[in-house]
């Protein structure tokens, strides 16, 4: 017959829970704890391979620990626009149901990520900020548009970074000029005529 002890044992090393996991992930961007302990639990859950008991210790830490700045100082942000960390982009918003509250969604070819930006406002910092310029650059890199998340296909709009409607909104005049240079690129052109002809066939 299996042993209190051993049977207490047994439950320590099974898989974590859905609910341990959801916790974990729900309380990790919102707690300040140790780097090294952060990275260790962020590997385990990307891993796949948290135990129950390892996940029990992991919530005792972080629910001992205190909630995180909600003010810009590099423990979060409450200034709306586009930030990069990690090679990712966030675009941070002020919730329109509640004043003062920020959020993040990511930025990817398949629209907004709501679900990538959950806690993120709370790990940037103000120094993430990116200018109009960054933004486009990241367009240009990525070949998606910050603003909308919507694929680039204009091969103008790919050269910038941006598209003629968001552009604006994000670059102001630096955003005129580098498209007007865009559209002077004899590459750029050539691409521009053949669409051109394309159609009018």
């Amino acid at each position: 017959m299996t042993s209190f002890t051993a049977s207490r044992q047994g439950w320590r090393y099974a898989p974590a829970s859905d609910r341990q996991i959801a916790a974990i992930t729900r309380e990790l961007p919102r707690r300040q704890i140790a780097d090294g302990e952060r990275h260790q639990i962020e590997t385990q859950i990307a891993a796949g391979a948290i135990t129950k008991g390892e996940a029990s210790d992991a919530l005792d830490v972080l629910f001992a620990a205190a909630f995180k700045s909600r003010t810009s100082g590099g423990t979060g942000v409450t200034v709306a626009g586009f930030y990069r960390m990690d090679g990712a982009v966030y675009r941070v918003q002020e919730s329109k149901s509640n004043a003062g509250r920020y959020y993040a969604k990511a930025v990817t070819a398949h629209g907004w990520d709501y679900a990538a930006g959950k806690g993120v406002v709370y790990r940037l910092s103000p120094d993430m900020l990116m200018s109009g310029e960054d933004v486009a650059a990241f367009g240009v890199e990525s070949g998606i548009c910050a603003q909308c998340s919507a694929v680039l296909d204009d091969p103008i709009s790919k050269a910038v970074g941006l598209g003629p409607v968001c552009g604006p909104r994000v670059w102001g005049e630096g955003y005129r000029a580098a498209r007007k240079a865009a559209a002077s690129d004899p590459q750029v052109a050539a691409q521009v005529a053949a669409i051109k002809a394309a159609a009018a066939v």
